[in-house]
């Protein structure tokens, strides 16, 4: 592979095109899913991820997250989510992987455990389907993990184990408010780079050694003028090269 940097796409656009020119793995949409055609003509091997943001039928002012379900049970939930999203799933059938809740806040193991299960619940209605789930889909530094310490990992266990089966992929965000090096160790960082302390001190550990995990959102805050970003995302790219179980 010679490159894992990717698309993250709000709406189809000329720099986007060029990226997936360029060889990019992994191409992400949300909401506007159109560019799927030309993308796949470009590259059929392209593994693109969808993410619709839905609201209630009932009240189109309130968009469906993670937390607003969790009155529910895990497999209602899931089933209202898929429900909702249904027929955007089949108006895109080019799109074979779907990503839940984005960016879920939660306050303790308990709403870890929910959710957990309640991604389990989805991944296998998405299967039923035909389709394949991104799950977690975590913000920045979160979950929480140390060496000793992955109590919030493994109360998401769950959802995990049915990705596993069901051919998903676990989904992470990482965001550096700084380089993207800033606090990089040679191995891991807090932020940026992360995601290997999730595989190296808990999924492999666990026998999820390879379980895929893609980078849905990744970068810089753009706040920040006094860095080559171009440096450092080459940088990065060479970084994420080293880990075959990072799509991307």
């Amino acid at each position: 592979m010679s490159t894992k940097l990717s698309v993250h796409n709000l709406r189809p656009n000329a720099d986007a095109l060029r990226l997936i020119r360029a060889g990019a793995p992994v191409a992400k949409l949300v909401d506007d899913f159109g560019a799927a055609a030309e993308y796949l003509a470009i590259n059929p091997n392209l593994l693109i991820i969808g993410r619709r943001i839905s609201t209630f039928p009932d009240d189109p002012s309130r968009v469906v997250t993670a937390e607003n379900l969790r009155h529910l049970t895990p497999s209602d939930a899931a089933r209202l989510w898929i429900e909702i999203q249904s027929e955007t799933y089949r108006l895109n059938p080019l799109i074979h992987y779907w990503e839940g809740p984005n960016e879920p806040v939660w306050s303790s193991l308990d709403d870890m455990h929910w959710y957990g299960a309640f991604e389990a619940e989805r991944v296998m209605r998405l299967n039923a389907l035909g389709l394949f789930a991104v799950v977690g889909n975590f913000s920045t530094g979160t979950p929480h993990i140390q060496e000793d310490n992955f109590s919030w990992w493994m109360a998401f266990l769950l959802a995990l184990s049915a990705v596993k089966q069901f051919n998903g992929i676990l989904g992470l965000h990482e965001y550096s408010d700084g380089k993207l090096s800033k606090d990089f160790d040679g191995r891991y960082g807090w932020n940026i780079f992360r995601y290997r302390r999730v595989h190296d001190w808990f999924l492999a550990p666990s026998g999820l050694g390879n379980l895929p995990i893609v980078l849905t959102e990744f970068g810089v805050d753009f706040k920040i003028r006094d860095i080559d970003y171009a440096a450092e995302l080459a940088w990065a790219d060479g970084e994420m090269r080293k880990d075959s179980y990072l799509l991307g």
